[in-house]
């Protein structure tokens, strides 16, 4: 489950668009995720999910 949620969060990224107005770390993530080496879970046994609309 926890590969399945980092691809979809990989390919999310990924289609994001890369604007001067964001975020360092959000930049860092959109261009990490279309190289294919994005991770936010690293090594985590278990992920809590917090989401809203």
């Amino acid at each position: 489950m926890i590969a399945k949620l980092k691809e979809l969060v990989q390919s999310a990224f990924a289609a994001m668009e890369l604007r001067d107005d964001l975020y360092k770390s959000l930049k860092n993530s959109i261009t990490l995720s279309r190289k294919g080496n994005y991770s936010f879970c690293y090594t985590a046994p278990v992920l809590i999910v917090v989401a809203n609309k």
